[in-house]
């Protein structure tokens, strides 16, 4: 298996690779022989990258969410308000089938030349590299943070891309409000030059015992598994197809959804063939438990930032502007909560005590949206949805830290890969199956409600067209039938929210200080 070939020669060759670092810019800290050893970058250096690694999941998270307000406008503009999941899912689509590919590029090939190709890639074309961003920002503090202090950093790191995440549709609907909602994709272009300046100014790693390895480029080239890495991208679209089709375009039991999961099943056992997923690392109860978390975190967290918009402006007839100042509570919710998880495990060393209490919360709060109607009182809204982000910041980041802290060094990129592939899946998917839930629901409830006109006249018009679509008497009906549909997604988010909890038992209770001690000791 690729994947697994390429760590155990990475064990194998870390006891007799020597890295030959600048001395006057970083020297490599004691480590035992499992371990990489840490690069210690001078203080200017450090907050220098540290910068620019925000940056960089700045973009990210403005490019991944961005499109959240904008989608009621822009369904209105092309008629697709059966097509809205997918204005979220083609950019994380972009980034989950390539993410595992970063694992085996990070492994071959220096750190900062990976993230350098990512950031230009992602400025090209949206979504491909998103993932080699992520996945690059949490290597790169995993080669110049101790253990016991990165999960701080990690969630300082977090919290940026949260507050990305969060502020981009109130941003976006601003510029939409007062220019077009096209201007909010371009802004990003010129951003990307500065991390790419700072990257290539200052970030100086020296090879890993996996980069060291003298191997041609044809030997790199085979083993970076090109046919497993085209494998996945059908696979993820069939699966996202048979997630939305089933039960609302299709029967579950029709032809046309029999071929999908055929066709899911099949790329999958191809790509196992190809080791795509090191079975080596999955076998492991904590990475498995920290993919689940991560994945029904970021599955919640995309069900209800796509789908709180869709309420605001066509169930109670706000602006784009308006419907983004109300997802304010949940941001800041979401940005103090993970800054705090940080802080909690850096404090008591334990990174399941927030992971247990954060998904406590996201419970509660999910629970208390399905409560949101037309006559909800705006604090209730601020409210509830504050809750909810700070269940989903104290997670957020903890199954990074559960990951590092249960494997081995040499395994550490492979894991941080496999866990952002985890979170880009979860909000694919997750949005895969609101659409259809969502569809499904508002097909019926307005064939019960609006007598004569035909369900698909709404689901081919855009989100804030119902006024105008629906008679006037039929009016209230109507709208209560989109927020029908609309409480049975946030029920859909509430269920994903509730995998949390299982995954969070699972993930180990183990000291990131303690485990740091005892490698000073070695």
């Amino acid at each position: 298996m690729e994947l697994e070939s390429i760590n155990s020669q990475a064990h194998t060759a870390h006891s007799d690779a020597t890295a030959s670092p600048d001395t006057d810019r970083r020297k490599p800290a004691a480590s035992t022989p499992e371990q990489e050893p840490i690069v210690l970058l001078s203080n200017w250096n450090f907050f220098t990258i540290l910068s620019c690694l925000s940056a960089a999941v700045i973009l990210c998270g403005y490019d991944s969410t961005c499109v959240a307000t904008l989608t009621p406008i822009i369904s209105d503009e092309f008629g697709s308000l059966n097509d809205v999941s997918w204005y979220g899912i083609a950019y994380s689509l972009a980034s989950c089938a390539t993410v595992l590919s970063y694992a085996k590029l990070y492994s071959f090939y220096r750190t900062t030349t990976v993230l350098v190709a990512s950031f230009i890639v992602g400025r090209v074309i949206a979504g491909l590299g998103n993932s080699g961003i992520l996945s690059g920002t949490n290597i790169t503090l995993a080669r110049i943070v101790p253990l016991h202090k990165r999960a701080f950093y990690q969630a300082l790191i977090g919290g940026v891309e949260c507050v990305a995440l969060a502020v981009a549709p109130f941003l976006s609907g601003c510029i939409a409000e007062y220019a077009s909602w096209r201007v909010c994709f371009y802004i990003c272009l010129p951003l990307g030059v500065i991390p790419i300046v700072a990257v290539l100014l200052f970030l100086r790693l020296p090879k890993t015992a996996a980069q060291a390895q003298d191997l041609r480029p044809s030997d790199k080239l085979r083993q970076l598994d090109l046919p497993g890495m085209a494998l996945f991208v059908p696979w993820v679209v069939c699966l996202v197809l048979a997630l939305q089709w089933g039960g609302s375009e299709y029967t579950w039991t029709s032809k046309q959804m029999i071929t999908l999961f055929a066709l899911v099943g099949t790329f999958l056992l191809a790509m196992q063939e190809h080791a795509t997923l090191p079975l080596r690392l999955l076998r492991s109860r904590v990475m498995l438990s920290s993919m689940l978390v991560t994945f029904a975190t970021s599955g919640a967290l995309y069900v209800f930032t796509f789908y709180v918009p869709l309420y605001n402006q066509a169930v109670r007839g706000v602006t784009t502007m308006e419907s983004g100042l109300r997802d304010l509570s949940r941001i800041l919710g979401l940005v103090c909560a993970i800054s705090i998880g940080g802080i909690a495990t850096n404090t008591i060393g334990y990174y399941m005590a927030p992971m247990l209490f954060g998904a406590a919360l996201m419970i509660v709060g999910a629970a208390l949206t399905t409560t949101f109607d037309p006559s909800t009182a705006l604090s209730h809204i601020l409210i509830y949805q504050a809750i909810l982000g700070i269940g989903c910041g104290l997670v957020f980041q903890q199954p990074y830290t559960a990951a590092q802290a249960s494997i081995a060094t040499a395994d550490v990129n492979v894991a941080i890969v496999i866990i952002t592939f985890a979170q880009l899946l979860g909000s694919v998917v997750m949005l895969a199956v609101a659409q259809n839930v969502f569809s499904t629901r508002l097909a019926a409830g307005i064939a019960f409600s609006v007598p004569g006109l035909d369900p698909n006249s709404i689901l081919n018009a855009g989100a804030t067209s119902l006024r105008e679509l629906v008679p006037m008497q039929y009016l209230a009906g109507a709208l209560e039938a989109y927020n029908g549909a609309r409480v049975d997604v946030f029920y859909t988010g509430l269920a994903i929210a509730s995998v949390t909890t299982l995954g969070a038992l699972g993930s180990g209770w183990k000291s990131v200080k303690q485990m740091s001690k005892e490698a000073k000791q070695k």
